[in-house]
C-alpha cells in the first residue's frame, strides 16, 4: 500500500514537473538570430588552410551561407539576420565594386539590419551615403555625428521590427577609435561619439518607441586577455542595462558559445571574419512580459560540402568574380614557401613585404603595419589576385627621413601591443614586454650598427601610418616627405615579377626578451 502511494505521489510529481517544464520551455516565444561580421568582401568560398586534414576543403562564401540559413533555421520560428559592419574591404569582389556587390548580397539574403564599420568609410563618406541610399537593407549607427552634434541623416539611429508578436529594437555603434583607423579625409567633419553614452541614449529611445527586446550591432570590438584593454563590448554591456544581445565585430573574434556579461546578463556574440562561419542565437521570450528569459549561442563552419551553395546566390557572386577575374586572375610568378602573417609578432609575410619595399625604394628602413596585411601567400602560382588579397588597401608608398630618436619612438609604439607589431626591414631589435610602456626597447641595430639618436635614416612606409594611422603620430615629424603615387601592392607585384620564385626571409629581426 505504501509502495502504491509512493508510486502515485511520484507520478503526480513527475506530472507537475512536466507541466512546469512545458510552461517554462515550450510556451516561451522563440526568435532565432543569425549573424555575421567583418565579411570584408568574402563572397567567394575559399580553401580552409587552417583545416589540417584537408587544407583545400572549401569553406564559406555567400552561396554557402544562404544554403546554411535554410538548413539551420528552425521551422516556424521567426528569424533575424544581422551584421555589424566591415562589409567589403578585403577582396577584389568587394573592393573593385566599392561595396556594390555586398549591398546586393545583403538585399538578396534579406538582412534585417546591418551596422557600419570603419572600412565602410574607406572611399569617403559621400560614397558610403550613395551606397546606403541604394540599399533596401536598413543601415544603422547611433553614434556617428556631424559637427553640430546631430546624427548623420543617411544612417538610421535604430531599427524597430516585429518578430512573432515581439517588438525588437536594433541599433548600431561605431568605434570611437576612428581617427586611428581611417584617413582623416574620409571621416572629415564627423565623429564616432562615446559608445556607452550613445548606447544608453539609443536604449532609452528604443524603449520609448515600444521595443521589448533590444539588440546592439557593435563595431567596437571584444577585448581579450592578452591584448591592451579598451572600452569594448563587455564594458558597454556592464554599463548599459536593457541590451539583451550584442552582435559584435571589429576584433574578428570567434566566440563559440558567446560570452555572458555577468552584471546584466547580456549575451555577446561574434563569428570571426571573412564569412567562414555563421552564428546562431536563440532568444526565449516570456509570452506575457515579452522579456528575454533565456538565450543561447553557437557557431557553425560554412563547409561547402556540408551545406551546398544556393544557385541564385552563386550566380550573383559568379557575376562579380568573372568581372574581377578578367583583370586579376593572371599569374605573375611563383612561391616556393608559405609566407604567413601575424598581427602581434614578426612574420615571414611582413619580412618579405618590407624587404620588397626597401629594395624598391632603396631606403635604409621600411615599415608595414601588420593590420594592413590581409592574406598569406601559398606555395605555387602567385597571381595578381594573390597580391590584391594580401594588400587590399589603396595605401601608397611614402619616402621620408626620421632621426634615430624618432625611429626609437616608432618602435616603442610598435611593441606596446596596442595595434599590433610594425613589420620592419633593415633593422634588428630586442625588447622586454614586462618593462613599463615607453621603456621596453633594449637594443636596435640598423644594418650592423647600433641605432644612433642623432643620425638621420631614410624610411619607406605606407601613407596610412605616415598619416597617423594605428596611432603612429611620430611619422608626422619626419622630414623630406615624398608622397608617391605608387601603391604598396604595386611594389609587391614588382617584387614577385623580379624575384620569383619567392623564398622566406630569415626570421629573427624582433627578439622578445
Amino acid at each position: 500500500m505504501n509502495t502504491l502511494r509512493r508510486s502515485r505521489k511520484l507520478s503526480a510529481l513527475i506530472g507537475v514537473l512536466f507541466f512546469f517544464a512545458a510552461r517554462c520551455g515550450a510556451e516561451n516565444l522563440r526568435v532565432q538570430v543569425f549573424h555575421t561580421n567583418d565579411i570584408h568582401g568574402g563572397l567567394m568560398a575559399h580553401p580552409a588552410s587552417f583545416y589540417k586534414p584537408d587544407p583545400h576543403r572549401l569553406i564559406g562564401g555567400a552561396a554557402a551561407l544562404s544554403s546554411a540559413l535554410k538548413k539551420l533555421s528552425e521551422p516556424g520560428v521567426p528569424r533575424l539576420l544581422l551584421d555589424p559592419g566591415d562589409w567589403f574591404q578585403g577582396t577584389p569582389e568587394g573592393n573593385f565594386t566599392k561595396g556594390r556587390s555586398m549591398a546586393e548580397f545583403f538585399d538578396l539574403l534579406g538582412y534585417d539590419a546591418v551596422g557600419v564599420g570603419n572600412h565602410e568609410y574607406d572611399y569617403g563618406e559621400a560614397h558610403l551615403q550613395d551606397l546606403v541610399s541604394q540599399m533596401k537593407t536598413p543601415v544603422t549607427s547611433a553614434n556617428v555625428l556631424m559637427t553640430s552634434g546631430e546624427r548623420v541623416p543617411y544612417l538610421r539611429p535604430y531599427v524597430l521590427t516585429e518578430k512573432g508578436g515581439v517588438k525588437v529594437g536594433i541599433f548600431g555603434l561605431l568605434t570611437t577609435a576612428m581617427p586611428a583607423l581611417s584617413f582623416s579625409r574620409n571621416f572629415a567633419g564627423r565623429t564616432a561619439a562615446d559608445e556607452i553614452v550613445y548606447a544608453r541614449k539609443a536604449v532609452a529611445e528604443l524603449k520609448a518607441a515600444g521595443a521589448e527586446v533590444i539588440i546592439l550591432l557593435s563595431h567596437v570590438g571584444y577585448g581579450e586577455l592578452d591584448k591592451k584593454p579598451f572600452q569594448d563590448d563587455k564594458a558597454i554591456a556592464a554599463a548599459v542595462p536593457g541590451i539583451d544581445l550584442i552582435v559584435g565585430g571589429h576584433s574578428h573574434s570567434a566566440l563559440e558559445n558567446g560570452f555572458r556579461e555577468p552584471v546584466h546578463g547580456t549575451l555577446i556574440v561574434q563569428s570571426g571574419s571573412g564569412l567562414s562561419r555563421v552564428g546562431r542565437v536563440v532568444l526565449e521570450i516570456d509570452p506575457k512580459t515579452h522579456k528575454v528569459v533565456r538565450s543561447e549561442a553557437g557557431l557553425r563552419d560554412l563547409w561547402v560540402d556540408e551545406f551546398g551553395e544556393d544557385p541564385a546566390v552563386a550566380a550573383m557572386v559568379g557575376k562579380y568574380h568573372e568581372e574581377v577575374g578578367r583583370t586579376l586572375d593572371v599569374v605573375i610568378g611563383t612561391s616556393s614557401v608559405v609566407l604567413s602573417r601575424e598581427r602581434f609578432s614578426e612574420s615571414s609575410m611582413g619580412d618579405w613585404m618590407t624587404d620588397c619595399e626597401r629594395r624598391y625604394s632603396k631606403t635604409q628602413l621600411a615599415f608595414q603595419n601588420s593590420g594592413g596585411i590581409r592574406a598569406d601567400i601559398s606555395p605555387g602560382p602567385v597571381t595578381l589576385r594573390s597580391i590584391f588579397e594580401a594588400m587590399p588597401f589603396d595605401n601608397a608608398v611614402v619616402l621620408l627621413n626620421l632621426t634615430g630618436r624618432q625611429v626609437r619612438e616608432v618602435l616603442e609604439h610598435s611593441i606596446s601591443g596596442d595595434r599590433g607589431l610594425l613589420q620592419a626591414s633593415g633593422l634588428r631589435l630586442s625588447y622586454d614586454a614586462s618593462a613599463p610602456a615607453g621603456r621596453r626597447l633594449k637594443e636596435v641595430f640598423v644594418g650592423d650598427r647600433p641605432l644612433r639618436d642623432e643620425d638621420v635614416y631614410s624610411v619607406t612606409a605606407a601613407d596610412f601610418v605616415v598619416g597617423g594611422g594605428d596611432g603612429y603620430s611620430i611619422f608626422s615629424q619626419g622630414t623630406d616627405k615624398v608622397f608617391t603615387p605608387i601603391l604598396v601592392r604595386d611594389v609587391l607585384e614588382w617584387c614577385v615579377r623580379n624575384t620569383s620564385p619567392l623564398t622566406a626571409p630569415v626570421m629573427g629581426r624582433v627578439r622578445k626578451l
